[in-house]
């Protein structure tokens, strides 16, 4: 018999002697001690805490231009004063960033990456990742439509909003169709799966790349230029996730139906115009056209990410009790109505926030997307087997959507690993409220009770691992989660 499994019928019999002693004190006692012994393993049970909000790939996301830059230089004075300046700054894990279609295209198919390349540079020298949006048309800005395409003759209404002036290109060009999907297919062909980028929002389409040119709708994209933009996309990437502005259905007479499509959605109007009001003149509520397009669209949060930005009326006041969302669009219930992962906000980034806010939003923002916890832990060995059964659960309002390795070790008493264990576990199948059971096999030279490590790096080089909601989450350089079996039944 192996020393591991030894030393678990050790502690069984000693639980066990502690049992006949207690016979002749009390019959409750014997019950207690009984649903241990009776499993004949060593059982712990972690202790939950919040996990950190800069978890990656969820929590409240600034425009990545509002960061501090981070030094070019190995100078550590300069490195000194941006690490003061980020302790600073909410924490986060991904930040946002608008992108002109001229920087990135100029010609047919002459590319040039230079722009992305240095946002991505700097969002990642801050340890986030990024999402960004390409867009033709910024009120108040200059056209982004790529040149070639205007001096080739590119038709192109010129309009004014209250936002500013407008550059609003025929979509239904050849031409520039042509364009957009060449252009879909080498960003995906550079970038699907670069683990710098956190997520796409689908643009190209629009004021802000946003889908919709209000209040003139009839300068928006047909349904054959839709349909044509998203179909680019879910070819061009097949690992990166997506996300849409507007929920459509077959019904719907401005959008392409895309409930059935591998996108999420982002809801630009958050805590504005989220949960339906059963009023005529709100059809436009991301609640009443998730639920006009749908159960699929319904449902979607189950396997895509949803996101979205809060509405700038509310910037620096939606986190306050009570707070400045139109009744019924609390910010907390819009979080529980969309299940929503991540949301871009400027209120939190702006300005360093006080303490009191900052409470109040770590406060409203903790149940947004996953939160991954490890509940207990058994070890058991018969025949010689030593196998260990996780129970991992799900406190948050979304699944981990990704596919990250996960990785398992025997560690030494100063948690340094000693020899890895290989698991199939899959963070993105524990879904919100469910438990996972997870299994390990241990090596056949294991000799003492084991401490083991569990830990998610993060796929980007010096980005935010994910952290499980455990006291036992050690929140060091190495991140492990530390089963110590040498505590267990106790």
């Amino acid at each position: 018999m192996r020393l591991v499994e030894k030393t678990i019928a050790k502690r069984v019999l000693k639980i066990s002697i502690v049992l006949m002693c207690a016979l002749a004190t009390s019959h409750r006692t014997i019950l207690s001690q009984t649903s241990v012994a009776d499993d004949a393993a060593i059982s712990i049970r972690l202790n939950w805490r919040e996990p950190p909000l800069d978890n990656p790939l969820r929590g409240l996301v600034p425009y990545a231009s509002q960061m501090p830059q981070a030094p070019k230089s190995s100078d550590e004075a300069a490195r000194t004063q941006f690490a003061k300046s980020m302790a600073k700054v909410f924490p986060h894990s991904v930040e946002f960033a608008y992108v002109p279609l001229a920087k990135l295209v100029k010609g047919e198919r002459d590319f040039d990456w230079t722009t992305l390349e240095e946002i991505l540079q700097q969002t990642s020298s801050r340890g986030c990742q990024c999402t960004f949006r390409v867009y033709m048309e910024y009120p108040g800005e200059p056209t982004a439509i790529p040149k070639y395409l205007i001096d080739d003759g590119l038709k192109v209404k010129r309009w004014k909003s209250d936002d500013g002036r407008i550059h609003t290109p025929d979509y239904e060009d050849p031409k520039l169709r042509k364009m957009m999907k060449n252009f879909i297919s080498a960003l995906g062909q550079k970038y699907d799966g670069d683990p710098r980028v956190a997520w796409l929002t689908v643009g190209m389409l629009g004021l802000w790349g946003e889908w919709h040119d209000y209040p003139k709708p009839k300068l928006f994209a047909s349904k054959i230029v839709q349909e044509e933009v998203m179909d680019a996309y879910e070819a061009a990437f097949t690992k990166t996730k997506l996300h849409l502005r507007y929920p459509a259905g077959e019904r719907n007479y401005q959008y392409a139906s895309n409930a059935n499509r591998n996108f999420g959605y982002h809801d630009d109007s958050f805590a504005w115009a989220t949960i339906p009001t059963g009023k005529s003149d709100d059809d436009w509520f991301y609640g009443n056209l998730l639920e006009a397009a749908g159960p699929a669209a319904v449902e979607k949060w189950k396997t895509s990410p949803i996101g979205g930005e809060i509405r700038p009326e509310t910037w620096g006041c939606v986190f306050e009790d009570p707070g400045c969302s139109p009744k019924g669009q609390e910010f907390d219930k819009c979080v529980q109505h969309t299940h929503v992962s991540w949301l871009m906000d400027s209120g939190m980034f702006l300005k360093p926030p006080s303490k009191k806010l900052i409470a109040m939003a770590k406060a409203k923002t903790a149940p947004m997307g996953y939160r991954l916890t490890v509940n207990s832990a058994a070890l058991t060995s018969e025949a010689g087997a030593a196998t260990v059964q996780i129970k991992v659960s799900n406190q948050g309002i979304a699944p981990f959507y990704h596919t990250w390795n996960i990785e398992t070790a025997l560690l030494s008493h100063d948690n340094k690993p000693v020899s890895r264990i290989p698991n199939d576990w899959k963070l993105n199948e524990v879904m919100p409220g469910a438990t996972a059971s997870w299994r390990l096999s241990l090596p056949d030279d294991v000799l003492e009770l084991p401490r083991i490590g569990i830990r998610v790096p993060n796929p980007m080089r010096g980005g935010f691992p994910l952290r499980f909601g455990n006291e036992e989450q050690m929140l060091d350089d190495a991140h492990w989660l530390v089963l110590d079996f040498s505590r267990g039944n106790k």
